[in-house]
């Protein structure tokens, strides 16, 4: 319907257990514009993100690389991060990723720098909740999350990185995530995690967040933004496993990524042999938690995929991936990554063992 807006949200609170890297990291994965700031009793601090790039970083009268290293390096502070849209001088031009792995490596050193430690308070502001989330299963710290809005308050559960519980009211589970997400502007904080909280979540985070975004888009009265990929949907829900290869094979990408979820093998495969396939979509299918075995060793097998860091870090991380290939595909990644695998409960222990092997060699 036209003129209807987007229910929006600005939540701001706290978030405990973090580290420097796990802000940086998440505003640089979701493509935000925010500054991030280190207050430390060693000095001040500030990191630029821009579209998803780290394009600045001052640390006293130091600037660029070296002061995201010394940043970041940091054992201790309070981290602050607030939308920022405002243009600041580039002095770094390195791929975010390539930049956290070089700054976490100190080449005077023959073992790899551990990176500010986890256990750092950040105060987030200009936030919405899916955003909140992401930066919850960015680490595998328990964590409880209460949400409290003018009238009433919830509560969200991550266990492993993933979110296991939401209440909302009267509800639980996926119907009060949903409620949350469009219960508008919050305030939220950390609490210590309570092992006899229920689980009423069992499913992929981009699963729940996707339909929890569908739901506030038909709340906010923009129904019809989804009437095409409903009617997809539907046609797809008709159609026999035959056909729906086919399709794997030519779809376009709203297609592709429907055909994804399927649990067939034949048409997981089926879709990645369509030449139209992107590498965020190649991503996306080696972090899937239901891909079939198969389907992971076909990204395995493409020397073009495995040139992507991302999408060899998405296969060591995916519990599903075979041993024979994460084990080997852990030694091609960097400290930064390995850090994260050793800390890892759902990642096999012969593939968090390694890590910590190559951490400590």
């Amino acid at each position: 319907m036209a003129g209807h807006q987007p229910i929006s949200q600005n939540l701001s609170g706290s978030l405990d257990n973090l580290s420097l890297i796990d802000v940086v990291r998440w505003a640089c994965a979701s493509g935000m514009n925010r500054n991030i700031y280190l207050d430390s009793a060693a000095a001040g601090g500030t990191i630029a993100v821009r579209s998803g790039q780290v394009v600045s970083a001052v640390a006293g009268d130091v600037s660029g690389e070296e002061a995201l290293k010394e940043l970041v390096l940091r054992p201790d502070g309070a981290i602050r991060s607030v939308a920022d849209d405002s243009q600041v001088p580039q002095d770094i031009r390195k791929p975010w990723e390539q930049l956290l792995i070089e700054t976490l490596q100190d080449p005077d050193e023959e073992e790899p720098a551990s990176g500010s430690a986890p256990g750092l308070s950040a105060q987030l502001a200009e936030i919405d909740l899916s955003d909140l989330v992401q930066l919850a299963c960015l680490t595998d710290a328990p964590r409880d999350i209460r949400i409290v809005f003018e009238k009433g308050g919830g509560l969200v559960c991550f266990r492993e990185g993933w979110v296991t519980h939401a209440r909302f009211g009267d509800l639980a589970g996926e119907n009060a995530f949903r409620q949350l997400m469009v219960a508008g502007s919050a305030t939220f904080e950390s609490l210590s995690p309570d092992s006899g909280q229920p689980e009423t979540i069992d499913g992929p985070v981009e699963d729940l967040l996707a339909g929890a975004m569908r739901f506030r888009a038909q709340a906010a009265g923009a129904e019809d933004a989804f009437d095409e990929e409903s009617t997809l949907l539907q046609k797809l829900q008709r159609m026999k496993v035959s056909q729906k290869i086919k399709l794997a094979l030519t779809g376009n990408r709203e297609t592709r990524g429907l055909l994804m979820r399927e649990n067939n093998r034949m048409i997981q495969l089926a879709v990645l042999s369509n030449k139209r396939l992107t590498e965020s979509e190649v991503m996306l299918m080696a972090a899937n938690k239901q891909a079939d075995e198969e389907a992971l060793r076909r990204i395995a097998a493409s020397r073009e995929w495995m040139r992507l860091n991302q999408v060899r870090a998405a296969l060591v991380k995916n519990p599903r991936c075979p041993l024979s290939i994460s084990t080997k595909l852990v030694q091609t990644l960097g400290p930064l990554e390995w850090k994260l695998i050793a800390a890892s409960k759902s990642i096999p222990s012969v593939v968090s063992q390694t890590a910590k092997r190559l951490i400590a060699k």
